[in-house]
């Protein structure tokens, strides 16, 4: 694949959504553009300012983290090949009361999932926590709005 080819590839990827660095050049090379290619789009994307991992990350964790918890964030954001120091930076920004918010949000909106009639609310209870847990959020933010949520739902503690 050549310069212009693999150029006129990556805008087409980000024009179909944002991308980061790491995703782009693997991609590229999926299609057989050399590496000396690949580094010279991704330095001219760079130049253009259409490739950006620090904004990336930044805008992942803002509109992720309504529905997911630092660790999973953490998880996604370094399986897009974002670096690690990136990615901690940007999960800076979320503090525990947001995440609580957020980890209270979503077991009220699935609450259906959790209060069933006749049911013993350990199991409940449980079936929240695995929740949380997938979604990634840390034991104390889960442990806290399941507190919270139990309260709501009339479980006995």
């Amino acid at each position: 694949m050549d310069e212009s080819r693999a150029l006129n590839y990556c805008l087409w990827l980000l024009g179909r959504s944002a991308r980061t660095e790491a995703e782009l050049r693997e991609r590229m090379l999926g299609k057989e553009a050399t590496p000396s290619t690949v580094d010279t789009v991704i330095a001219r994307l760079r130049e253009y300012r259409y490739v950006d991992d620090d904004a990336y990350a930044r805008e992942f964790v803002r509109i992720r983290s309504r529905r997911h918890g630092r660790i999973r964030l953490r998880r996604d954001l370094l399986a897009k090949g974002v670096s690690e120091q990136l990615a901690e930076s940007s999960l800076a920004a979320l503090d525990d009361d947001s995440q609580a918010r957020s980890a209270l949000a979503a077991l009220r909106s699935s609450a259906w999932r959790f209060v069933r009639e006749g049911e013993d609310w350990r199991k409940g209870r449980a079936r929240a926590w695995a929740f949380l847990v997938r979604r990634g959020f840390t034991p104390d933010i889960a442990a806290g709005a399941l507190e919270l949520f139990g309260q709501e739902a009339g479980w006995n503690a």
